[in-house]
This record gives structure tokens, sequence and C-alpha cells, in this order.
């Protein structure tokens, strides 16, 4: 068979991360539900974090894989069925952000918007709660990638939480946006033992899949996706 005659099959990986994300969430699930009354320890906690750490990691990378991909089929010359049904219109204003993108760079959400913008004619609505805790992921992501170790206030011993105004800007961004887990106190001190729970797992794999849901819809793209568990 000569090379003209080899077939080829198109490699999309965003569907992968998403449900890397809610695996990871499940298994981070499933430690707290078999931990004890005072959680794990050990090399069980290790594992723990790194479940949670791991789910909002690739909550993220769904969303930048997926955005890449409706790029790139937006110049191919033989596209998958992601773009099938969008006007030639929408698919040439898919490959302009393209083009764009190639000379600047731009963060992941303004990416989003210039793609939606591009396709439906406005960005999406910045105050919508899908919008507000996909930002809080990526933040939240964005946070885990360059920690470099910090300093955080936590309350004295046997006393009450620190007050709002002196906690730390991550708290103040998640704080009340998912429930603690079932052994975490509230004086414990938010970063990492509060935040970094099976319940953001869960918020961080839901959250990416809402926004991607949204985003997909807004564009008409084909939604290649999907949760096991929505809640």
């Amino acid at each position: 068979m000569g090379d003209s005659e080899r077939a080829r099959a198109k490699v999309l990986l965003s569907a992968y991360h998403l449900h890397a994300s809610e695996l990871f969430a499940v298994e981070a699930g499933r430690i707290e539900s078999e931990s004890g009354e005072y959680g794990p320890d050990g090399q069980s906690l290790y594992d723990y974090r790194a479940y949670v750490m791991a789910s909002v990691l690739e909550a993220v990378a769904f969303l930048e894989a997926y955005t890449n991909e409706l790029l790139a089929e937006s110049s191919d010359t033989n596209p998958s069925p992601l773009l099938q049904g969008l006007s030639l219109a929408r698919v040439r204003g898919l490959a302009r952000v393209r083009s764009e993108m190639q000379l600047k760079r731009r963060p992941l959400l303004e990416k989003c918007d210039l793609m939606v913008e591009a396709t439906d004619g406005r960005t999406l609505d910045h105050g919508d709660t899908r919008y507000v805790h996909a930002a809080l992921l990526v933040s939240l992501r964005n946070y885990l990638v360059h920690f470099d170790g910090e300093w955080m206030e936590v309350p004295t011993f046997g006393g009450p939480p620190v007050p709002q105004r002196s906690r730390h800007g991550i708290e103040k961004a998640l704080h009340g946006k998912f429930p603690r887990d079932r052994f975490t106190r509230k004086t414990d001190l938010f970063f990492p033992n509060q935040c970094l729970g099976s319940p953001c797992a869960r918020w961080a794999c839901l959250s990416a899949y809402q926004y991607g849901t949204w985003f997909a819809e807004r564009i008409g793209a084909l939604k290649c996706f999907f949760l096991r568990h929505r809640s």
C-alpha cells in the first residue's frame, strides 16, 4: 500500500483529560470515605492530596485541550466531526482566532472569549456562575503549578478562625465555593487542609464540565465529552 493509500485517524485527548479529572476525584472520595475520624495520614494523606491536585490539573487540561482541538479543526482540510453543523462563517471565525493565537498567546479564558465572539458575536457572560467557577479553577491550577512555599496565617491553638481580612488570597477567592471534607475543622488552615480535599476535586471536574458544555453550545461545536457522575 502506498503512502497516499494509508488510512489516518484523528486523535483527540480532551475527553480523556476530563475523564482523568473525574477518576482522580472518585479516588479522592474513596480515601475520604475509608478514612477514620481524623482523616488519612502518612502515605494515605499523600495519595489523597495527590488525587485532588491531579483532578484540578486535569480539569484545566481538558479545557485547554478542547479549545486547541476546536481551533485546529477550523484549519484542517479533513476535519473530524467536532465542527460538523457549523456554518462556513463560524468555521472561518475560529480559523481567524487560530491565526491570531499563532502571533500572540492569550490566557485560556480570554482565548475562549475570542472563539465565542468570532462564532456567536458576543463573548461569554463573565458574571455567570459557570464563568466565575472556571476562572477560579484556572487560578487554583496556576497557584498549584507555580506554588513556591508561602507563610500562612493560622489561628492560635484553641482560638477562633482567622478573621476574613487576614485570610490568604487563595482562601478569599475559594472560600464557600465547595464544602470541607468530613474530617477537616473550621479552624484548620484553609490551604492546603480545607482546600485540597475531595470536595475540591469534585468541584474542579464539574466546573470544567459545565463551562466546557456552555462554551461548546455557544460555538455550536460537538460536545464530545461527558461525566459519569454529575453530582
